[in-house]
């Protein structure tokens, strides 16, 4: 996903997202919950398979998806 379509994104708050995906973010990337300035879903294909989107206060974007019950993170900008 090299462009974000932002048509696309719905925006949520954090109380809506599993505390999972802010623990993983702390575990590999060092990533707090007072570094992130905006959550949004990716509404795309099948409700399973929408990966979260993150948006940081340094201008840094990453793309959180599961595969095969693992929580992957990718850095998009």
């Amino acid at each position: 996903m090299a462009k974000l379509n932002y048509k696309r994104l719905s925006y949520t708050d954090m109380e809506h997202v599993s505390g999972v995906v802010f623990s993983e973010l702390e575990r590999q990337k060092g990533i707090n919950k007072s570094d992130i300035r905006d959550l949004a879903w990716y509404r795309y294909g099948r409700y399973a398979t929408q990966p979260l989107v993150v948006f940081l206060r340094d201008g840094r974007i990453f793309k959180i998806r599961t595969r095969k019950g693992n929580i992957l993170i990718e850095k998009i900008k």
